[in-house]
């Protein structure tokens, strides 16, 4: 239990250290598109998948990189809503992450790869 709560702290941690810093970048429009619309939804479907593999339910492992990435748009707007569009986007793709890791350990347990 313990380490399953670390485990999902870590995600929780990385994902709004990675969304706080690119937030900071909006003044860099191109590298703050990237980041936002690509890298962070491709990021957070990883470490789903990740700690899904190990163990999480895939329930737990999908809402937090967006609840992260909407934190830290709060907290570098000071309160300001930031635009939804991409914290849907990483909620969406970090969904389908968590479904992809709990396929491979289902299959895993069937023996088939």
């Amino acid at each position: 239990m313990k380490r399953m709560l670390v485990r999902l702290c870590i995600q929780f941690a990385c994902a709004f250290a990675l969304s706080f810093i690119s937030y900071l970048l909006r003044p860099v429009s191109a590298l703050y598109w990237f980041l936002i619309y690509l890298f962070i939804p491709v990021f957070s479907a990883y470490s789903a998948i990740k700690i899904v593999i190990n163990g999480i339910n895939p329930y737990l492992a999908w809402i937090l990189p967006g609840i992260s990435e909407a934190l830290a748009g709060f907290l570098i707007s000071l309160g300001i809503a930031p635009d939804p569009l991409p914290i849907m986007i990483t909620f969406l793709i970090s969904l389908i992450g968590a479904a992809i890791g709990d396929v491979i350990n289902k299959t895993n347990k069937k023996g088939r790869i």
